[in-house]
């Protein structure tokens, strides 16, 4: 299986056998819109995986080419403890994509209010 598919769907056991190359694995895979493993095990809402791949990976902040960093694909599809999870890893709040929106834009689209009072507390820090 190809690791962006894994990684899509949320497989935590094709990269818990992939224990051995996972460094190399979590840290060069991108998808054809520059999304990293990260942005997309944050997407499926897979927190174990997340987890995972969160310790092989150079950031939490990493951009892919239309500036979404793995906090604003966790919000957009409302995961709250995998956004929990990347805010206590440092990632950045106000980050802004190439839309100008950032991850509290998302939470406050996705209607979900535990995930705009999550992010609250973290939009002054930077």
């Amino acid at each position: 299986m190809d690791p962006i598919v894994a990684a899509r769907q949320g497989n935590l056991q094709f990269f818990e056998e992939q224990a051995g190359d996972l460094v190399n694995i979590a840290g060069t895979r991108r998808d054809e819109d520059g999304r990293s493993l990260l942005h997309l095990t944050a997407a499926s809402g897979c927190l174990p995986l997340v987890k995972l791949i969160a310790q092989h990976s150079s950031s939490v902040n990493t951009h892919d080419e239309e500036g979404w960093t793995p906090l604003h694909s966790a919000v957009s599809c409302g995961h709250t403890e995998v956004v929990d999870f990347l805010l206590q890893l440092g990632a950045e709040v106000n980050a802004k994509n190439s839309g100008g929106q950032t991850a509290l834009h998302y939470a406050v689209s996705t209607q979900e209010p535990l995930l705009s009072c999550n992010l609250m507390p973290f939009t002054s820090r930077g």
